[in-house]
């Protein structure tokens, strides 16, 4: 009932979903939730308030939660600690979500550590992408089967990897990870006010070796809040705010990522309208575009090859192949589903 802030969901088993959040901003903490969704939609609270956490909350410090699957009951949490400090922790979550155990913590950078993004590299190797001290950072861990936590390269190790060397400058908001192949990961990044940014690296299997290969400003102008997903073999999607005024709000690209530096390259911009949501299901293909107003919703379901232009007063489900293609306008909120 106090809030429910930077808000990281993540699948446990076919009808358990758990989250992690911060409950109120300037007191309390992080809290794991567990619910219960069936194949009708009906959400049913699990454990809806398991605390993971007890230390002082600090206005700039608990949040910006990334939680992911270890394996099949342990999950990894990065977050923002007491005094802004980079924090990991592990739990373990039964399939019913009906028990939250707490097993490790490491406070893997000592002086900042925000806007996290985690991503799995191999069975027991993660990736941390997050804003430290000065600037963007790339950090690697291994979590064991038992949820136990060993820092590779970290700021606390004194090895991470500071991607800020230009064309990178200092960044504020956002980050979203994304493993593209074995070695190759995208990362979505940017600074208000000055754009929104994609670079690759290659990072090895045990950790040990991070290295950034290309960086792409895909919007100029302005980018916050961006969510980035793969949805083909070379091919991500990005979701993320662009500011106001004309052809801007809430805008989708494509991107296409290749194997080694410099073959970043923007597919499509789509920049959408709509007064609620857009979610996209499966992969979309780069084209052309049409303007669509819609009052509620539009859910992508398969992939788009084309669309019409439509005004619709409730919403529109695109459920099979479509042969227009086109460029919705989008005014408020943007989600992916897998």
């Amino acid at each position: 009932t106090g809030g429910a802030f930077y808000n990281s969901l993540v699948q446990v088993d076919s009808d358990t979903y758990a989250l992690a959040y911060v409950d109120s901003i300037g007191s309390g903490g992080i809290y794991i939730a567990t619910v219960g969704i069936d194949s009708d939609g009906n959400i049913t609270a699990v454990n809806t308030k398991s605390k993971i956490s007890n230390m002082p909350y600090q206005y700039t410090g608990e949040g910006y939660n990334s939680l992911v699957q270890v394996d099949s009951d342990t999950y990894a949490l990065a977050y923002t600690g007491d005094w802004g400090d980079g924090y990991i922790s592990t739990f373990t979550i039964s399939p019913d979500g009906q028990t939250i155990t707490k097993v490790d913590t490491l406070e893997h950078d000592e002086r900042n550590g925000k806007y996290n993004s985690l991503v799995q590299v191999d069975s027991d190797t993660f990736a941390l992408a997050y804003m430290g001290s000065a600037g963007g950072y790339i950090s690697t861990f291994d979590i064991d089967s038992d949820g136990d936590i060993t820092a590779v390269k970290t700021q606390s190790e004194g090895n991470n990897l500071n991607y800020d060397a230009p064309p990178q400058p200092t960044e504020s908001w956002g980050k979203s990870f994304v493993k593209m192949d074995s070695d190759t990961f995208a990362l979505a990044h940017d600074e208000a006010g000055w754009g929104g940014r994609i670079t690759t690296f290659n990072i090895s299997s045990d950790g040990q070796t991070i290295t950034k290969l290309s960086a792409l400003q895909h919007d100029t102008d302005y980018a916050a809040r961006g969510t980035m997903l793969k949805v083909g073999s070379d091919t991500v999607a990005i979701a993320y705010y662009g500011g106001g005024g004309e052809d801007r709000g809430g805008i989708i690209s494509t991107v296409t990522i290749g194997t080694g530096a410099d073959l970043i390259s923007i597919n499509k911009n789509i920049n959408t309208s709509l007064s609620e949501s857009i979610a996209l299901g499966d992969s979309i293909s780069a084209g052309i575009a049409v303007t669509q107003s819609l009052s509620e919703s539009i859910s992508f379901a398969d992939s788009i090859t084309r669309a019409p232009i439509k005004n619709l007063s409730e919403s529109i489900v695109l459920s099979d192949l479509i042969e227009v293609q086109y460029q919705p306008r989008i005014a408020e909120l943007v989600s992916f589903t897998d």
